[in-house]
């Protein structure tokens, strides 16, 4: 009896994707970078990114983002600050392009 091996591969795929969406910032001073800086709304930066808000702002706080707490109860996210926290714990490279209009 002829014993046959078995083998188990794994094929990974790399995909660069390009995806532009458009977003009101407000320009505050963020001080966490000491600066002034693009923040957007929790909600605009959940369309962005394609995920659920909840979701989005536990990432924010667990990583020390930098956002600021509105009074009416929402928030805006530092972009500099998630950008480079994404940028760090993922392979992409997200980046912040200005308006060139």
């Amino acid at each position: 009896m002829k014993i046959s091996k078995k083998r188990e591969i794994v094929v990974e795929l790399r995909r660069e994707q390009i995806v532009r969406k458009r977003a009101a910032t407000h320009w505050m001073h963020c001080d966490g970078c000491r600066c002034e800086s693009d923040f957007i709304s929790l909600g605009e930066a959940s369309y962005l990114f394609e995920v659920a808000g909840h979701i989005l702002f536990d990432f924010i706080r667990r990583n020390k983002c930098h956002y600021k707490e509105e009074a009416e109860g929402g928030a805006r996210v530092c972009l500099v600050s998630l950008l480079a926290f994404m940028n760090k714990l993922t392979n992409n490279q997200v980046k912040l392009i200005g308006d060139q209009s």
